[in-house]
């Protein structure tokens, strides 16, 4: 029933190939609040309220995506589209764009000899779904020498969600149950170490007949409150 609402509101706007696309993000934002719940746990017995469980463990089923399109085909559309129905329904819904290790992860710095904690994006959007228009700026930001360990403590948080760092002022851990929504150029597409299997690839490669129906759309979408 939601599902249907969802993808008839998507019609009603006229989505180009919603009927392909939109499926994987109604999923993907119901996995990402089936994941807090299941995940959660007794305050005080601190024993699992779990409803579904694989091989004695809870499963985290959550299900990132990465829309792959060239420059101006609709990748930041269906993010905003998504937001715009659904961003007051439950999860929060942030943008973000190129981060360093320390802004994704948080560091510690010593301060007058006292080590002080600055939480990152996966700590402070821990429950979040976090939308990035251009991912190639993340794999960029992994071959600087300072974001060395960008890559495997992304791959833990979009695996197991379980994040520890140690530093030299002290270290620090947190778990992170953020959905990640990413967007990248074909040409730019550049997924190693893993992340490929940790994030649901969208591909739309656009023909003439895409540039001809998008045209075609483009009076029927004005107007549409």
């Amino acid at each position: 029933m939601i599902y249907d609402l969802l993808m008839q509101e998507m019609s009603d706007r006229h989505l180009y190939l919603y009927e392909t696309y939109g499926p994987f993000f109604v999923c993907s934002y119901a996995m990402h609040h089936f994941n807090l719940i299941n995940r959660q746990e007794d305050p005080v017995t601190k024993q699992s309220l779990a409803s579904y469980w694989i091989g004695g463990k809870v499963p985290d089923s959550r299900s990132s995506l990465l829309m792959i399109a060239p420059s101006g085909y609709m990748k930041t559309t269906y993010f905003d589209t998504m937001e715009d129905i659904v961003g007051r329904a439950g999860a929060k819904m942030v943008h973000k764009s190129t981060m360093s290790e320390a802004a994704f992860i948080g560091t510690v710095k010593d301060v007058n000899g006292s080590p002080v904690k600055t939480p990152g994006v996966a700590e402070k959007h821990a429950n979040d779904i976090v939308m990035i228009g251009e991912f190639s700026a993340i794999t960029q930001a992994m071959k600087q020498a300072y974001n060395a360990n960008l890559a495997p403590q992304l791959l833990d948080v979009l695996d197991h969600g379980n994040v520890n760092k140690d530093l030299g002022p002290g270290g620090f851990g947190f778990t992170t149950r953020l959905t990640m929504w990413a967007g990248v150029q074909p040409s730019h597409y550049e997924l190693s170490s893993g992340l490929g299997r940790r994030i649901c690839p969208l591909i739309f490669l656009p023909t003439k007949a895409d540039d001809d129906a998008l045209q075609s759309l483009k009076p029927l979408r004005a107007g549409i409150r």
